[in-house]
């Protein structure tokens, strides 16, 4: 196996197959417990792999859709790898992308606030919460991570977030990570030791949970 990084902004490099990550990418996040294999665009939810593009939504009876295109897809990441502080982490095998991790820089806690957060009561608590834990600054935002079904179980999501938590110490910035509660990228964080500042915990909640998704958790390491 072998790991390349990409820190160019505005570059990708010619060994680097968008559309085989951007594969990945639909693949990854079409597992439990994300479940986001469909779309439908008029109730903006996603379904799992027990539908399938060209049905019926269940709530809006608008046609469901894939729920990462690939063209779109590479769109999304291109425009993500052009942030400021823009990493991109990639393990492969035998020449296929088998892992993937990128993250880039917020100027302040409200950037990121205001960019992730639709309503007002989230963007408040969080602005507080930030401020009760002196956290004012730049922040490193961990904005994805993702490793083949078959190659689960072998320690490759440490790899690309030590990566990650190396840029974010680097640039003398806190990091932060969104996640599922259900997901693998929990017991990732912990073992990093990461702080979980919301959501839910076990039978317990940290501070509140998100109210835009009930599901979600929010880490920091300063």
């Amino acid at each position: 196996m072998e790991k390349y990084h990409y820190k160019e902004k505005g570059k990708t490099k010619e060994r680097l197959n968008m559309i085989s990550l951007a594969k990945l990418y639909a693949e990854v996040f079409a597992l439990s417990p994300w479940n986001e294999y469909t779309k439908s665009q008029g109730c903006n939810t996603f379904f799992g792999l027990d539908t399938k593009p060209g049905s019926l939504c269940p709530h809006c009876k608008d046609m469901l859709q894939e729920a990462y295109p690939i063209q779109d897809t590479i769109l999304h990441i291109k425009s993500e790898l052009d942030r400021p502080n823009s990493l991109l982490t990639i393990i492969e095998n035998e020449k296929q992308i088998i892992g993937f991790a990128w993250g880039f820089s917020y100027k302040n806690c409200s950037e990121f606030i205001s960019e992730k957060y639709r309503t007002d009561e989230m963007k408040i608590k969080l602005n507080n919460l930030f401020t009760q834990l002196n956290t004012s600054g730049r922040l490193f935002y961990f904005s994805e991570c993702g490793v083949a079904p078959l190659f689960r179980g072998r320690g490759l999501s440490n790899e690309l977030t030590q990566t990650l938590i190396t840029q974010a110490q680097t640039l003398q910035q806190s990091i932060v990570m969104r996640t599922n509660y259900q997901s693998p990228m929990i017991y990732v964080a912990r073992k990093f030791n990461m702080k979980q500042i919301m959501g839910p915990q076990n039978n317990e909640i940290i501070n509140f949970t998100d109210q835009e998704n009930l599901d979600r958790v929010l880490f920091i390491k300063n």
